[in-house]
């Protein structure tokens, strides 16, 4: 797998409002800014160091409200506007920052300019897992809020990185993560995520699909759509943790630090080393 960030082919034109009889720009620019789903707003999850983003002000926890002249309703969106402006070509935002309300000019970089900041990270086992954010999210009834990477620190969180057309996701890893969603249904200590970190078949490998499949394998956690920085071919999941392909399970130990890594394996060898994270996460009286 290539481990630098390249173009992304994405139907960003949808989320910013082209055409096709408009086209899309020959080569997008880039901003280095990642965004990610917070209620009902739209944040800054991640600004890259020395990218364009940066160097204008942005900073992580910003509120964007608009991209141009444009009101932001999601992450999509305002990174589907973005997408639309060539190098060097010149966007306004208006964030929230903190309550008050600021405009900002980027300068959209290009490509091989954010090649450092691009960079990939991959965390290693046992360190401090990266956090990750979403685009967006399908929560179960009894869900009433997201889960956060800070609100689920003190519980082992088992995400299963998928895509929607990857016949191993929804012949093995699902239905597996979906037999021990329910051995563990019992636990306080441990939570089941899906991730859909999409890299390939971006018109096939949809939101709906993603959820779709997921329930079809007995799969009742929350799912999220892996955000991304600026079009990126891989996901921010991909690029901070090291995914090499999909399906994919990653374990984040109760003390936030990375367990598991790695090719989904069977449920009998996952649940035995889940067993153990919990027992470990479990206070003892």
């Amino acid at each position: 797998m290539i481990r630098t960030c390249t173009r992304a082919v994405l139907i960003l034109a949808l989320a910013s409002g082209w055409t096709v009889a408009q086209g899309e720009p020959k080569a997008p620019g880039v901003f280095g800014v990642t965004f990610a789903q917070s209620g009902n707003d739209t944040v800054v999850a991640r600004v890259a160091e020395g990218g364009p983003a940066a160097k204008a002000g942005l900073k992580a926890g910003d509120i964007v409200q608009k991209v141009g002249d444009r009101e932001i309703f999601s992450p999509l969106q305002a990174r589907g506007l973005l997408y639309a402006v060539p190098p060097k070509g010149g966007v306004k935002l208006a964030i929230d920052r903190g309550g008050e309300d600021l405009s900002l000019s980027m300068v959209a970089g290009t490509f091989e300019s954010m090649r450092k900041p691009y960079a990939w990270l991959e965390a290693k086992i046992g360190a401090p897992a990266p956090e990750w954010f979403a685009e967006s999210w399908t929560l179960p009834e009894e869900w009433e809020a997201p889960p956060t990477f800070v609100g689920l620190k003190g519980r082992v969180t088992v995400i299963l990185a998928y895509q929607a057309f990857c016949p191993s996701c929804f012949t093995h890893a699902l239905p597996v993560h979906a037999a021990l969603e329910k051995h563990f249904e019992a636990s306080d200590d441990i939570v089941f995520l899906g991730a859909h970190t999409v890299f390939e078949g971006f018109d096939h490998n949809t939101p709906a699909a993603a959820v779709e499949k997921a329930r079809k394998a007995g799969f009742q956690g929350p799912i999220f759509e892996d955000a991304r920085m600026d079009a990126c071919t891989w996901t921010e999941l991909i690029r901070t943790t090291g995914i090499r392909a999909t399906p994919w399970t990653i374990v984040i130990d109760a003390q936030g630090r990375l367990a598991i890594s790695e090719a989904t394996p069977s449920a009998a060898k996952l649940q035995e080393r889940l067993q153990k994270l919990v027992q470990d996460a479990t206070p003892k009286k």
